[in-house]
């Protein structure tokens, strides 16, 4: 998948990757910024801050602060109920804080390119 950090200029915590930047970088921020300012604004289903053990269909899903995937229960299952464009957003007003072993657990047509992250201030 695709992170960007925005007006952030670092990540945090152990993230593996091959950092890679274009000359689409500038237009990529834009967009990236277009894209979170429309995320943030987005209202839709309250979560708890504890969304390991819980099961998501598709749609928007908002927590006024930090959301976590403890270790005591690291699975978070997105179910598209066969629809192969189910989209899922998560937007949480400040953190994601996930644990050692944390998964998402993809079901019934659920695709990783429909699942978006929208965080207040950090990862």
């Amino acid at each position: 998948g695709y992170l960007a950090v925005f007006p952030g200029t670092s990540i945090t915590g152990n993230f593996v990757c091959d950092v890679m930047s274009t000359i689409d970088s500038d237009a990529c921020a834009t967009d990236g910024l277009a894209a979170w300012m429309t995320g943030r604004a987005m209202t839709g289903n309250p979560m708890l801050a504890e969304v390991g053990g819980e099961m998501f269909g598709p749609g928007v899903y908002v927590h006024e602060s930090a959301i976590n995937i403890a270790l005591t229960n690291p699975v978070v299952t997105l179910d598209a109920g066969g629809d192969p464009d189910a989209v899922f957003i998560f937007n949480a007003g400040t953190t994601l804080t996930t644990s050692a072993g944390s998964e998402i657990v993809l079901l019934n047509e659920a695709k990783a390119d429909n699942v978006f992250w929208v965080l207040g201030t950090a990862l």
